[in-house]
């Protein structure tokens, strides 16, 4: 009697699984020697693997050529390029795609950017907001001085013993 293999993959070497096939359907369709012929058996090789890997509820996603909206944050961008001739952020080459297996994120997609904003240095802020570094400075820098103006005031004032003196007063009666 045969014993079934009873041993279950675990999403993470799924995911593994799913993205070195994707690496090998990328290479094979570079690849220049290989006829039309063979194109089509692998194109349909691949189409039923992707059957197969989306029977267990298995999604990949590729964001290549979509817009890039930055408060999505299933991305990692690893690059970013400027463009001024583009209205918008686009997603311009995606590294890894987003895998989710049973509606749940299970493998962050890895992309690179091109966006009509000129960017300093090529860096991309990645908390996936679009403030730059610059003006965080210059609005950190511009509380501390309210605030420091304001405890000068207070104390040159006399407000703050004012107040005390009140605190004190109602305490003790």
């Amino acid at each position: 009697m045969e014993q079934k293999n009873t041993k279950n993959i675990s999403n993470e070497e799924l995911c593994k699984l799913v993205s070195e096939i994707r690496k090998l359907e990328k290479r094979i369709n570079k690849n220049e020697k290989i006829t039309n012929d063979e194109k089509k058996s692998y194109d349909f090789l691949f189409d039923r693997i992707y059957s197969i890997i989306n029977w267990y509820d298995v999604e990949i996603i590729d964001y290549t050529w979509k817009k890039f909206i930055s408060w999505m944050n299933w991305f990692d961008i690893i690059w970013s390029e400027y463009d001024n001739t583009l209205d918008f952020d686009i997603v311009w080459k995606t590294i890894t795609p987003m895998i989710k297996i049973d509606w749940k994120i299970i493998q962050k997609s890895k992309i690179i950017i091109k966006t009509p904003d000129k960017l300093e240095g090529n860096e991309w802020d990645h908390s996936n907001k679009k403030i730059p570094t610059k003006w965080l400075i210059t609005i950190l820098c511009l509380i501390t001085s309210i605030a420091v103006i304001t405890i000068w005031f207070l104390f040159s004032c006399n407000i703050v013993n004012w107040i005390l003196n009140i605190i004190i007063n109602f305490i003790l009666k």
